[in-house]
């Protein structure tokens, strides 16, 4: 499904369980609230103007696929609400067990540091390929 019809800001509630693979592909959507626990399917966002990604507050996910971000070239960070409903940067991901390939790709604004599971699964070359995060930090989990 082409996600055209999408423009400005969009809210998922936590009651979606499943969001199709090219949901809102090359929308025009330019930030997004997540607040369901959905894994983020492959090419879900890719090629949209989206310069803002914010989880809802307690929300985590397993999985985000190939290509999910492709092409974000605006996004400039994923946040998530805090307890006081503030956004802050999200820095860790540890509750991801994997992450496509090319998920990521030419998202060229992403910047800063993230901590991910030393087992999560992703390829080191593609997945955040010309992003600029400044380096990738493991921790157990």
């Amino acid at each position: 499904m082409s996600g055209v019809k999408f423009t400005g800001n969009v809210t998922i509630p936590a009651s979606v369980e499943n969001i199709g693979s090219r949901a809102f592909y090359t929308s025009k959507i330019t930030s997004i609230i997540w607040n369901t626990s959905a894994f983020i399917p492959s090419e879900c966002f890719q090629g949209c103007p989206l310069s803002k990604f914010v989880f809802g507050k307690d929300v985590s996910i397993t999985g985000i696929g190939a290509n999910a971000f492709s092409g974000c070239s605006s996004l400039l960070g994923i946040y998530q609400y805090d307890s006081n409903n503030a956004e802050i940067i999200k820095s860790d991901w540890t509750s991801l067990t994997s992450i496509g390939s090319n998920a990521f790709y030419n998202c060229s604004k992403l910047t800063g540091t993230i901590y991910l599971n030393q087992n999560c699964n992703y390829d080191e070359e593609t997945t955040f390929y010309n992003c600029k995060l400044d380096r990738k930090i493991y921790r157990g989990v």
